[in-house]
């Protein structure tokens, strides 16, 4: 099993349809899966459970060989994947040429886990505090729109 950690983003209804769709087309393999979500932690079996818990420790301890630092990490949510590179470059050629703006809140991250069939939550955490809107923080954009 492996374990992973994500927000499942709070999104409008249009942006959630729009999303979809493209997941629909795009993204056969996770769309029956798992709903949208931000990847903070990618999944990994080499850790257990305590240790993804502690939100502060994500990539400390064993953890540690985890982190890219070779990669820039943008939190994106993911809508569409596919084997071949040249496919995924156009798809995001495609979605790139459509601009729009999809504002979502975070209100929890989830410690979740996937055996290839199923994925569940195995534990949340609440975020505290004010919303990041009203810290006058938005997420960056999707870059991709729903189409017109």
């Amino acid at each position: 099993m492996a374990l992973a950690v994500v927000v499942y983003p709070t999104l409008s209804s249009d942006d959630l349809a729009w999303i979809q769709s493209v997941r629909r087309r795009h993204d056969r393999l996770y769309f029956d899966l798992i709903r949208p979500h931000i990847t903070l932690v990618f999944p990994t079996e080499e850790v257990g459970e305590s240790t993804l818990r502690d939100h502060a420790r994500l990539y400390a301890g064993c953890l540690a060989n985890e982190l890219r630092l070779d990669l820039p990490f943008v939190p994106h949510l993911g809508i569409a994947k596919a084997p071949e590179p040249e496919t995924c470059k156009q798809i995001v050629d495609e979605l790139n040429g459509r601009r729009i703006e999809i504002h979502c809140r975070a209100d929890a991250i989830d410690l979740i886990g996937d055996d290839g069939r199923r994925v569940w939550t195995i534990d949340r955490m609440a975020l505290r505090g004010r919303r990041a809107a009203d810290r006058g923080v938005v997420a960056p954009p999707l870059t991709a729109t729903r189409p017109t």
